[in-house]
């Protein structure tokens, strides 16, 4: 004889007047009850209730939504970690080339395109690894984004320069960061609107060498900041406004936490808030106390630190 148990049974036979707990059924697939012993039994598994299926949803929903952001910002400071590192090997290759070269520095562009990015050129002896290049939060381009021969980069994206005479579908350079131009010679053509006295030229400087910012985070292959520059109106502004604002512009970029990473001539690293850009000693002459610096300076919304 078969018996459908529910969660508590009772049996009137000889040796099973009491009720028995079908937890110690748990194990065995039957029993049924044969002359008071217990042999035969079907079990019934209890499911899920559609409530408690939703309510299990809802935890996991819930635990992903708190979980989520750490991991964000998790990821945030590994590539933040992974760019200092390249900027670090990009002091290295400029030491070596300083050691080399009597502590000078390379010469500035003239009015080629090309001048533009000798310096990538020749620093090529000293790193084997083009990865160097592309800080992982902006390593993709578009060559289609713009027409032209060039493209600047963005908070996300790397700018790229393809001259005519590239025919295949890759840019000849591309990459996520940019050189302080005053740290080089004085450029080389006889239009040269930047002074010979405002050049660094060489890494024996009397000021702090921690203060002069050597490569960092770039929307081009580098700049010229003056002291009268200000910050684009809006993120990612560089392109549309460019000379208007100046070309501190083209390090303002809100890569890393609302700020950029940057490698100073001391070869020490590390991330700076984009108001900071101000404070630093990009050329010989450039004052630090200039109006972006003042506590009443007006700032972009989108510039936080």
């Amino acid at each position: 004889m078969q018996i459908v148990a529910s969660e508590w049974f009772r049996r009137k036979e000889p040796g099973l007047n009491s009720r028995v707990p079908l937890r110690i059924l748990q194990g065995h697939s039957f029993v049924t009850i044969r002359h008071g012993r217990l042999k035969g039994v079907r079990l019934l598994r209890k499911a899920f209730t559609l409530i408690e299926l939703l309510v299990v949803i809802a935890i996991i929903a819930l635990l992903l939504a708190i979980i989520t952001p750490s991991l964000n910002k998790v990821k945030e400071v590994a590539r933040s970690v992974i760019c200092r590192s390249n900027l670090k090997q990009w002091g290295l290759c400029f030491s070596m080339y300083l050691e080399e070269n009597d502590q000078k520095f390379t010469l500035g562009h003239d009015v080629t395109w090309e001048s533009y990015f000798a310096w990538i050129e020749m620093m090529r002896p000293y790193f084997d690894d083009d990865k160097i290049f592309f800080c992982p939060t902006a390593k993709k381009y578009d060559l289609t984004s713009v027409p032209g021969i060039s493209g600047l980069g963005t908070t996300r994206e790397c700018w790229w320069y393809k001259p005519a005479t590239v025919t295949t579908n890759e840019p000849l350079y591309v990459a996520s960061y940019g050189l302080n131009y005053w740290i080089s010679s004085e450029k080389t053509s006889d239009t040269d609107p930047y002074t010979k006295a405002e050049h660094w030229e060489t890494s024996n400087i009397d000021s702090s060498r921690s203060a002069v910012p050597l490569f960092l985070d770039c929307m081009w292959v580098g700049a010229y900041p003056y002291d009268g520059d200000t910050p684009s109106p809006v993120e990612d502004g560089c392109d549309q406004h460019g000379y208007a604002v100046g070309q501190t512009s083209r390090f303002c970029v809100k890569r890393h936490r609302a700020g950029v990473n940057t490698v100073f001539l001391d070869q020490s690293a590390r991330e700076v808030g984009l108001k900071e850009l101000w404070r630093f000693k990009w050329h010989r002459q450039f004052n630090t106390g200039n109006a972006m610096t003042l506590p009443d300076a007006t700032w972009p919304a989108w510039v936080e630190r």
